[in-house]
């Protein structure tokens, strides 16, 4: 009942906003406010934001600066409907980012043409895209793949680079706070002649981290001790609500990444440009500075003995509690894209090599001794290519290709010394296979009258999935997979209905797939086997929006949406074995609405609000609580001669099942946090901003436990 009553009340929404007239503009500044943004995304056709039949957001570099982000998911945070999930920060490898119930590695993610989601497992290293270079950001919501194929299922986030100016530009930054936490980054632009111009920049994140991790067992213990006896043990739950005996943690999760990133330009006239640009990201991490709960008669810390738990039993620890993944991605990108904007051509080519990228662990400190290594470096090759043809004052027509190669192995070894990752003694298990993609598309934006307009669009997919082996050197069985392919058409038609320049109503119907990944179709190892035979998961989803501006000062945006999802890949256990496969068993049903107001109060103050509602069940109606229900922003904005500010209110619902148990770990609890920022306008060269998040220093977990209060202090030149 409540679900309807929140459906009904939103199309109510919808209903009123179209029927109101337009709010009388206010006087002075405020006329030369303009709500009004381009975008390309939606369509891969520059039009007015609130123009096209989608879901639209647009971050900007200012915006960046202002939220003194040191990450591109950090820049994403306060946009409607985008659950950023990263708990552990820059130390954070998990992919973490989520948008109408939809992971990332069923988002595409785009960076000057060339997308981001890696071959291995589909998702993103956002560690790897250079922050202080990004003019723009593009937030599509829903489904996108009849443009963008595979992976658009949820969306598609496209990350725009700069243009360097004519004369030469220096930008300097310095970031740090808390953790130890910093970001350095140096940029040089310039255009020395008519046709040539060029961008070297260089940025360094770092990180000692905080505690977010416990050392603990959930064993009901034994029944002798072994070696020194000590206490201190902490007493916690389970999120099924069995005991956790914590006896300490392995430290601050710490991170490093450093970017280098090169682009060259040259412009034939004014109309067609080539540009080659190079990324090159370096990223590390690991624990540092263990601590144990647990002291011995005399108070000092053990990190190897015995404690007596509640039960009367004795939990026998050792140090491989406290060690923790000592980790490595080393990821270059090229791309090469050619423009003509009188012909409307792009044209790109790109590679996303991530040449190494895995993890060791060791039972010990020390980094000498032996233990185990995993490894799984991915490359992508792509070609994209389209043409817009305005064939006539009511048609627009996008139509073009894409292919596009993945590869990847996964290698998992023995070490002599577990933080030497070139220490191999021994090969355990090499697993890899490859993934070709080929694809036809074609879009038609037709003008029925000058109120209505049709966009069908659709595209061809052939994919195929082949050299899929698992070679298992410690048993000498050598598994060589079965090759597949498939095709999918996947259109898609929008309805757009504008009754005025201020109005524009849409209703849309997409059909979506994302082929499975290349580690879940051939990961063979100790506690998966690989399944060649899954097919990808298929979305349809329809959405009705609309699209409102209240003179210069308001816009509004609502949107309802429905998806639903055959063949959903999950993990099972294989009957029998102790091994699990993903398998396509299951069925889920999204049903969301999205709420957003931007309001300019004057020349200084702004304000905004957005909301999430979405409600993810599978195919018997039951809730699947991997996605929070809610999602809401609210913030106010300040800008005035040399000072800019803002305040951020975040509300994220729970998403842990009934029963669970919350505030411990590897709960996912629902949290409230407020953030601000301000920064002041030295000179013209000069600026120095601050940023808090977590100003109250709530207490909560995402699986892992999120951050206290933190603050960060920067400055930026510009010369």
């Amino acid at each position: 009942m409540k679900k309807r009553h929140r459906l009904a009340a939103a199309a109510g929404i919808l209903a009123a906003l179209g029927c109101c007239g337009t709010v009388r503009a206010a006087e002075g500044a405020l006329l030369d406010y303009n709500l009004e943004t381009m975008v390309i995304t939606a369509t891969r056709n520059w039009e007015e934001a609130s123009r096209v039949p989608a879901s639209v957001s647009v971050i900007t570099a200012k915006d960046i600066a202002k939220l003194n982000a040191t990450t591109i998911t950090d820049a994403l945070k306060q946009s409607m409907g985008v659950f950023v999930n990263r708990p552990k920060g820059l130390a954070e490898t998990a992919n973490g980012i989520e948008m109408r119930g939809f992971g990332d590695s069923n988002i595409m993610v785009l960076y000057d043409g060339m997308p981001m989601n890696m071959a291995y497992d589909n998702g993103v290293n956002w560690n790897a895209i250079p922050v202080d270079n990004v003019e723009r950001i593009e937030i599509v919501r829903g489904a996108a793949s009849s443009l963008y194929g595979g992976r658009a299922t949820g969306g598609v986030i496209n990350i725009i680079t700069k243009e360097p100016a004519q004369d030469l530009k220096i930008h300097a930054g310095l970031i740090g706070g808390s953790h130890s936490t910093w970001r350095k980054n140096l940029s040089l632009s310039q255009k020395p002649t008519d046709k040539l111009s060029y961008r070297l920049s260089f940025e360094q994140r770092s990180t000692d981290g905080f505690e977010n991790k416990v050392a603990s067992s959930t064993s009901s213990g034994s029944s002798r001790p072994k070696g020194t006896e000590g206490t201190g043990v902490v007493v916690s739950r389970r999120v099924n609500g069995n005991p956790r005996y914590i006896i300490g943690t392995p430290g601050d999760g710490s991170g490093r990444s450093t970017t280098y990133n090169a682009s060259l330009t040259y412009e034939f006239d004014k109309a067609r440009k080539l540009r080659y640009s190079y990324t090159h990201d370096k990223f590390r991490y690991w624990s540092g500075a263990a601590r144990s709960y647990i002291k011995d008669s005399s108070g000092n810390p053990l990190f190897s003995g015995s404690v007596r738990l509640p039960t009367g039993k004795w939990l026998n620890f050792d140090e491989s509690y406290f060690t923790d993944y000592y980790g490595r991605r080393d990821t270059d990108i090229h791309s090469l894209q050619y423009r003509d904007d009188a012909s409307k051509i792009i044209f790109n080519l790109g590679v996303s090599n991530v040449k190494d990228a895995g993890y060791s662990t060791g039972d010990y400190f020390d980094g000498s001794t032996p233990g185990n290594d995993t490894r799984y470096p991915s490359k992508s090759y792509r070609a994209d290519f389209q043409k817009v043809w305005d064939a006539s004052k009511r048609h627009t027509v996008v139509a073009g290709f894409n292919v596009q190669r993945d590869s990847m192995t996964r290698t998992t070894k023995k070490l002599a010394h577990w933080h030497d990752w070139d220490s191999a003694t021994q090969v355990t298990d090499i697993t890899g296979g490859r993934g070709n993609n080929l694809a036809l598309f074609l879009q038609d934006e037709y003008g029925l009258s000058d109120h209505f307009k049709i966009h069908t669009g659709v595209r061809f997919d052939y994919y195929k999935k082949y050299d899929g082996y698992d070679n298992n050197k410690a048993s000498s069985v050598y598994t060589k997979y079965d090759e597949k392919s498939y095709t999918e058409w996947s259109p898609k038609v929008a309805f757009q209905y504008s009754p005025n320049d201020t109005t524009d109503y849409y209703l849309s119907y997409g059909h979506s797939f994302t082929p499975p990944s290349l580690y879940r179709l051939y990961r063979t190892d100790s506690y998966y086997v690989g399944n060649p035979d899954l097919e990808p998961e298929t979305s349809d989803t329809f959405e009705l929006g609309v699209n409102k501006k209240f003179g210069p000062a308001t816009s509004v945006h609502a949107a309802l949406y429905r998806s639903f999802t055959e063949d959903l890949i999950t993990s099972e256990r294989i009957p029998g074995s102790a091994k699990r496969r993903y398998v396509n068993e299951e069925k889920a049903v999204r049903t969301g609405m999205e709420m957003e107001l931007k309001h300019k109060f004057d020349d200084k103050w702004s304000g905004y609000f957005n909301y999430q509602w979405q409600i993810v069940e599978d195919d018997n109606g039951d809730r699947i609580y991997d996605y929070p229900k809610d999602i809401f922003h609210a913030g106010i904005e300040y800008n005035h001669d040399k000072w800019d500010g803002f305040l951020d209110a975040e509300y994220v619902s729970g998403r842990n099942y009934p029963g669970e148990v919350s505030n411990v770990y590897l709960s996912n609890d629902c949290y409230t946090t407020f953030n601000a920022g301000l920064s002041y306008r030295i000179n013209k060269n000069l600026k120095a901003t601050f940023t808090v998040n977590n100003i109250l220093d709530r207490d909560y977990y995402t699986w892992y436990k999120a951050d206290g209060r933190n603050w960060y202090l920067g400055v930026q030149m510009d010369y």
